[in-house]
């Protein structure tokens, strides 16, 4: 069932395998079955297939906030990339370059869809 769930999240599992492969130093914090959580050195997480990296001094939300976006993307399959995964990363980008502090980050779709789903994740 793993692996056809890998290949089922086969572009953001690669997407996931090159940042692994570039980021010096990482360590995993925290396994959810076939997922795992890293540390890497960015201020903000990301979540792709079976990988999910997030800053060192990451609140446990937003571990959770991450775990809530691989429903989607099991959700989504190869779909997840174009559909979650950009507009999430754009909108981070936007908010933090002109609304920080003017629109609630959970405004937009993805992100209001990651904290419904991060309930189903206890931090361990």
């Amino acid at each position: 069932m793993t692996l056809l769930r890998f290949i089922w999240e086969l572009p953001q599992n690669l997407a996931g395998i090159l940042i692994y492969l570039l980021i010096p130093r990482k360590t995993a914090i925290a396994a959810y079955g076939p997922r795992r959580v890293f540390l890497w050195p960015l201020r903000s997480g990301i979540s792709l297939g079976f990988f999910i990296f997030v800053p060192p001094d990451a609140a446990p939300g937003m571990i959770r906030h991450e775990l809530g976006h691989t429903v989607a993307s099991s959700a989504l399959g190869p779909l997840y990339l174009p559909i979650v995964g950009l507009q999430s990363f754009l909108w981070a980008a936007i908010w933090r370059c002109f609304l920080s502090g003017r629109v609630s980050y959970m405004a937009f779709w993805t992100e209001r869809w990651a904290e419904r789903e991060k309930d189903h994740f206890t931090l361990r």
